[in-house]
């Protein structure tokens, strides 16, 4: 048998520190669920959204598409509306970005 090792004062044992914080593949399944709600709403004004990617440190990135690509009004919705809610009801999402897409 393996010798039973002693866990360090302070140290947070893999099981404990999975139950504080959301896994990454977790916090991702929530958001794209999330925004698979609000979607039907921007697309009735010709918009899009996609999940690029959530990292680390929370911060999810998203691609506005259609007519919200050039929209004066992209921001107020990127932030008033998407980052709100998502900050609002996932646990672990910090901020919301959207990609900047070359053309």
């Amino acid at each position: 048998m393996f010798p039973h090792r002693v866990q360090a004062p302070g140290e947070i044992r893999m099981n404990e520190a999975q139950e504080t914080r959301p896994s990454a593949l977790g916090l991702k399944l929530e958001v794209e669920s999330l925004l698979e709600e609000i979607r039907p709403a921007i697309q009735m004004d010709g918009g899009d959204v996609e999940l690029v990617d959530v990292d680390a440190d929370g911060k999810v990135t998203v691609r506005l598409l259609g007519a919200c690509t050039g929209c004066a009004m992209s921001q107020l919705t990127l932030k008033q509306g998407i980052e709100n809610l998502l900050v609002n009801r996932i646990a672990g999402v910090t901020s919301v970005e959207a990609e900047v897409v070359a053309e």
